[in-house]
């Protein structure tokens, strides 16, 4: 009966360290897709700027100093 006890605390002590560590890595992902969400919004936004830049270039109401210009001062 002891033996039995014995290995069932044993092994809920490994289940309960699979488990911590899993949780460590569920939070380093959940970081990591934050992340990476922040930077894909980022260049979404970077990319509807050049295009509306682009646009505007093609129909004539700007030119392409005003482009160069425009794109530099958002980076």
């Amino acid at each position: 009966m002891d033996e039995n006890i014995h290995r069932n605390v044993s092994i809920s002590e490994d289940l309960y360290g699979i488990i911590h560590k899993i949780g460590e890595d569920v939070k380093e992902t959940n970081t990591m897709a934050i992340g990476l969400s922040g930077k894909l919004g980022y260049y979404h936004k970077m990319t509807v700027k050049i295009c509306d830049a682009y646009y505007q270039y093609i129909m004539g109401n700007m030119t392409r100093d005003n482009v160069k210009t425009r794109l530099s001062k958002e980076g």
